[in-house]
C-alpha cells in the first residue's frame, strides 16, 4: 500500500488558511505563487481551488471551500484516502483562521518559503543537466517576489545604476539584416506590432516569428482569434516547417529569390571574379522581368561569400518542385524540432472570430501559469479581430483598450508579445506605409515597444520580396525609409529566406 504524505509543514498550513479565508492575502499571493513549490501536491490542489474561485468572484472562497472540495470528491478526481487527508487539512486551516490570520506576516513567510523552494528546484535542475543547459537555467532563473507599488530611487541610487547597466537580451533571434533591425526588441517585457493592409502576409510573419521563437527553445503560445481554423493553422505550420507545397498545382518550376549584385546585372562590375558577362537591365538601368531576361545570366555571390560590400539586388534560382507535402515529411520535421527544443512547449489556442478578448486570453494564461507553464513568447493573430472587453461602446476606445491590454500581458507575464493590425484603406495605394495609415485609433502606437510596416508594391510582389520598415521605436533612432528587403517563397512556405538593408526613395524624389 502506498503511504500518502501528510501536510505537516506549519508554513504550508498557514498559507493555505490565509488563501482560503483572506481576500487581501489571496490577491497578493496570486502574484508570487509558483505551482510545484509546495512539499505536498495536495497543497497545490487546494490553492488551485482558491485561485480559480478568486478569478471568478474576486474574493477568497471562505466557507465555500467545502463546496469546492465536495465537487471534486463527487467527480472522483482523487482516492478516498486523499479526500480524507484534504478534509483534515481544511479543518486545520479553519482552526488557524479562527485564531486569526496575520496576513502580512504569512505573506512574507510565503515569499521566503517559495524562494527557498525555487532555489532547491534550481539546484536539482543544475545537477541533472549539461553545462550549457545549466547556464541557461541560471540565466532565466527568477526568484518569486511580491509586486511592490513603489520604489525610492533617490534613497537608493543603486537602482538607477542597475537599470542603466541592465542588458536586455533577445530571447530569440532572426538572422540577417532583418535580425539587425528586430533582434534588439525581441526581448522579455516587449510588445511588437506589424502594420499592413489585408492579405499582405501578417499571419505568415506572426507564424514565422512564433516558430523561430520555439526553435530557440522558448515556450510559445500562439492565439488564433478568428481568421484561421485550427486545421488551417496546423497546415500553415507544416508548410513552413517542411518547405514543400501542399497542393499539386504548385508542383513544377518554382522561382526562388536570391541575393544578387546590381553591378553584375548591368555589366558594370570590373572584377575578374564576376560569374558572367550577360546583362539583364534595360537602357534605364532597370532590371528586366524574369520572362524577358537571358537564361544565360548567372547571379554573382562572390562578394557576398567573401563578406565584401556590393550593391545588393535580387534575382531568381529556378528549382523543380516534384513532391507535395507527405506524412513522412511532417513526422521528420516534428521529430527534428522536438529534439531541438528539449521539453519546451508550443501551444496553439484557436478561437472563432471575435469570440475571445484580452480578458479571455489572460484567463487562459493564468490557468496555464497555475499549472506550471508560462510562455516566453505570446503571439496573437491578430489584434483587430479580438473581441472587446466590456465597458467601452465606441470602437476607437475598444481598440485602445485592446492594445493597452496586450501591453499589460507582456508586463504581467514578462514575455515578448507579438501581434499585427490592419492598415487603413489608403494603404492599398501607398508604396511605403506611414504612421498616418493606422486604422480605428492611433493610440495603439503609444503602447508598443516597436511597430513595423510590411511594404510591398506590385513590383516587389513579382520579385517575391517585401520591405520591412520601422514605424515606431520606444527606444532608439530610426528612419522609416531605411528598410530591410526580405526575400520569400510562399509556394515553399517560406516568408523569410534572406534579407538586406535597402533605402526606399520616396516617389516624389525619384
Amino acid at each position: 500500500m502506498i503511504k500518502r504524505k501528510r501536510i505537516s509543514d506549519d508554513r504550508e498550513l498557514k498559507i493555505i488558511a490565509a488563501a482560503v479565508y483572506d481576500d487581501s492575502f489571496l490577491l497578493d499571493f496570486s502574484e508570487i505563487y509558483e505551482p510545484g513549490l509546495f512539499t505536498d501536491p495536495k497543497s497545490d490542489r487546494i490553492l488551485h481551488w482558491c485561485l480559480d474561485y478568486f478569478e471568478l468572484y474576486e474574493r477568497a472562497p471562505g466557507i465555500h471551500i467545502q463546496d469546492l472540495f465536495l465537487k471534486e470528491v463527487e467527480s472522483e478526481s482523487f482516492s478516498e484516502e486523499e479526500a480524507a487527508l484534504i478534509s483534515k487539512v481544511l479543518k486545520k486551516a479553519e482552526q488557524i483562521a479562527v485564531r486569526g490570520i496575520q496576513k502580512d506576516f504569512i505573506l512574507d513567510k510565503a515569499k521566503e518559503y517559495f524562494q527557498k523552494k525555487a532555489l532547491e528546484s534550481l539546484t536539482k535542475k543544475i545537477e541533472t543537466t549539461d553545462v550549457s543547459n545549466a547556464l541557461k537555467e541560471v540565466e532565466e532563473f527568477k526568484v518569486p517576489e511580491t509586486v511592490s507599488t513603489y520604489i525610492l530611487p533617490f534613497e537608493k541610487p543603486l537602482l538607477f545604476k542597475e537599470a542603466v547597466n541592465k542588458k536586455t537580451v533577445p530571447i530569440f533571434r532572426v538572422p540577417g539584416a532583418l535580425g539587425e533591425m528586430m533582434n534588439p526588441y525581441l526581448t522579455r517585457n516587449s510588445f511588437i506590432g506589424f502594420l499592413a493592409p489585408e492579405k499582405r502576409g501578417k499571419t505568415w510573419w506572426l507564424f514565422e516569428l512564433a516558430l523561430r521563437a520555439f526553435q530557440c527553445r522558448n515556450n510559445v503560445a500562439l492565439f488564433q482569434v478568428g481568421d484561421m481554423s485550427e486545421d488551417q493553422g496546423l497546415r500553415r505550420m507544416a508548410h513552413r516547417l517542411c518547405g514543400k507545397p501542399i497542393y499539386e498545382h504548385q508542383l513544377g518550376s518554382c522561382l526562388v529569390p536570391i541575393i544578387d549584385c546590381k553591378d553584375n546585372q548591368n555589366g558594370s562590375c570590373p572584377s575578374v571574379n564576376r560569374t558572367n558577362r550577360s546583362i539583364i537591365t534595360d537602357e534605364e538601368d532597370e532590371k528586366l522581368p524574369w520572362e524577358e531576361a537571358s537564361r544565360k545570366y548567372k547571379p554573382c555571390t562572390y562578394c557576398l561569400q567573401k563578406g565584401l560590400k556590393f550593391p545588393k539586388e535580387t534575382w531568381f534560382k529556378e528549382v523543380q518542385v516534384k513532391d507535395i507535402l507527405q506524412d513522412s515529411d511532417i513526422e521528420r520535421s516534428v521529430r527534428k524540432m522536438n529534439s531541438r527544443v528539449k521539453g519546451k512547449e508550443f501551444r496553439l489556442s484557436t478561437h472563432p472570430n471575435s469570440s475571445i478578448s484580452i480578458m479571455g486570453i489572460n484567463k487562459i494564461l493564468k490557468r496555464w501559469k497555475r499549472g506550471g507553464w508560462v510562455p516566453d513568447v505570446v503571439v496573437i493573430d491578430y489584434a483587430d479581430i479580438l473581441a472587446a472587453d466590456p465597458g467601452y461602446k465606441e470602437l476607437r476606445h475598444q481598440e485602445n483598450e485592446k492594445w493597452k491590454g496586450m501591453r499589460r500581458l507582456s508586463q504581467i507575464y514578462d514575455c515578448c508579445l507579438i501581434t499585427a493590425t490592419q492598415a487603413d484603406a489608403a494603404s492599398y495605394s501607398e508604396e511605403d506605409l506611414a504612421l498616418s495609415n493606422f486604422s480605428e485609433d492611433k493610440r495603439k502606437y503609444g503602447h508598443v515597444t516597436a511597430m513595423y510596416a510590411i511594404n510591398q508594391t506590385q513590383k516587389d510582389k513579382s520579385e517575391k520580396t517585401q520591405r520591412i520598415a520601422t514605424l515606431i521605436l520606444r527606444e532608439g533612432e530610426f528612419n522609416t525609409m531605411h528598410q530591410v528587403k526580405v526575400l520569400q517563397c510562399l509556394t515553399l512556405g517560406k516568408p523569410y529566406l534572406d534579407s538586406f538593408w535597402f533605402f526606399s526613395v520616396p516617389t516624389d524624389q525619384k
